[in-house]
């Protein structure tokens, strides 16, 4: 878990202060979100770039699946 704490970090999100299970990255216009429940995320944005952006920066850290 801290790893993945860690990586988060690294590329730009924080941790909200009200639920440590949700992480948040503004990029301009764009904002993400990742809701973490045990092993899986629940990823939010508007921008699908924005998303997809996100899931190839993760995928150098982490085997991921898209269900």
């Amino acid at each position: 878990v801290l790893a993945f704490y860690n990586v988060l970090i690294s590329i730009g999100f924080y941790r909200t202060q009200a639920d440590h299970s949700i992480f948040i990255k503004k990029d301009g216009d764009a904002s993400l979100y990742i809701i973490v429940y045990v092993n899986d995320l629940l990823v939010l944005s508007l921008s699908g770039d924005t998303i997809e952006h996100f899931k190839t920066a993760i995928s150098r850290h982490f085997d991921i699946s898209n269900k």
